[in-house]
């Protein structure tokens, strides 16, 4: 079984793929993460020096590296929906989790990071909605199952899951 936690950035996923990767005793595959490691350069620092559409075009071979691997959790980022390949990679799958959050929270979760290159500016909140309100219709189209991640806890939104899955 594998996998894919989609949402907006700060709605929990890459927490939420290291609690299920725990629980479910599954490897995780953090796009991000993966991402970072192999360039050696973190998001921001690709953003800076190559833009966001060379990120964008990256995160696509990373997401298609994670179609080859069995039996994981994949954590996305939140503009992984912002491409119309890799909707149409992800339509097909089974498992695909969306991690609803409301801007405050996800403003809440962000607050004080620099890694979070579309934030930097005097209104991450504007950005954020703005971001939202772009990509929810994407989110809720390719999304198997829906969760609002600040309506419980970590644990308690993983259990959850764990027992949806496990039925």
């Amino acid at each position: 079984m594998k996998i894919f936690l989609i949402g907006p950035m700060g709605s929990g996923k890459s927490k939420m793929g290291k609690i299920l990767s725990y629980k479910l005793d599954k490897d995780l595959f953090d796009l991000d993460k993966e991402i970072e490691k192999d360039l050696n350069l973190s998001i921001k620092e690709i953003f800076e020096i190559n833009g966001e559409a060379y990120f964008r075009s990256i995160e696509t071979k990373y997401l298609k590296k994670s179609l080859e691997l069995k039996d994981c959790i994949v954590s996305t980022g939140g503009g992984i929906v912002e491409s119309e390949e890799n909707l149409n990679l992800l339509k097909n799958e089974k498992y695909v989790i969306f991690l609803n959050s409301k801007v405050e929270s996800q403003l809440n979760n962000t607050k004080g990071s620099d890694k979070r290159p579309l934030l930097n500016s005097s209104n991450p909140k504007k950005i954020l909605q703005k971001l939202y309100d772009k990509r929810i219709d994407k989110y809720k189209k390719i999304a198997k199952m829906e969760f609002f991640s600040d309506s419980m806890t970590n644990e308690e939104l993983a259990s959850k899951i764990v027992n949806i899955l496990n039925e």
